[in-house]
């Protein structure tokens, strides 16, 4: 089971499967909790439109049309073997940020920050979510080398004198 805690007040839960993203939306006061099937097969690609039409229907209408088209073009590369972290985090913040997105956008510091986070703040609205845990540290995978101190900036090390011999 795939959890996420609202905000408090009110509170409460979203429990959806460990294939479904959680997510629990707290807008002036009142709770609402979605679970949305993450894409990995036919099947559950026709069950994630369905979960993300439905909460984009209820959150994002205006945004509806542009962030579900975002979402079926992502749908298509996401439930493919070779999908990667980058399609994936796409697919969670398209949904999270009610923006369209393509699956191999850039993750921005901040996008990555606000996954790790599992929290958005819009408005008179905080959006708690979990990724489910079957997607593993979507977060770690997107780390760029010189945000773990690999890479980055090269050091300089000083040159050795040469000493001649004669």
């Amino acid at each position: 089971m795939n959890t996420c805690q609202c905000v408090n007040p009110p509170g409460g839960t979203a429990s959806c499967d460990d294939n479904q993203l959680a997510i629990c939306v707290v807008e002036y006061g009142v709770a609402h909790a979605f679970c949305v099937t993450m894409p990995r097969d036919a099947l559950s690609a026709l069950r994630a439109d369905r979960d993300v039409a439905a909460y984009l229907a209820r959150f994002w209408p205006a945004e509806l049309p542009a962030v579900r088209d975002s979402l079926t073009r992502n749908t298509i590369i996401a439930f493919r073997p070779e999908s990667s972290a980058t399609s994936m985090a796409n697919f969670i913040l398209a949904i999270i940020k009610g923006e369209p997105r393509d699956h191999d956008q850039n993750i921005s510091r901040e996008d990555r920050s606000l996954l790790d986070r599992g929290e958005h703040r819009m408005g008179n609205r905080v959006i708690r979510f979990r990724i489910p845990p079957e997607e593993g540290d979507i977060v770690k995978l997107l780390r760029r080398p010189e945000e773990e101190g690999i890479g980055g900036a090269a050091v300089e090390q000083p040159i050795k004198e040469r000493v001649a011999t004669v």
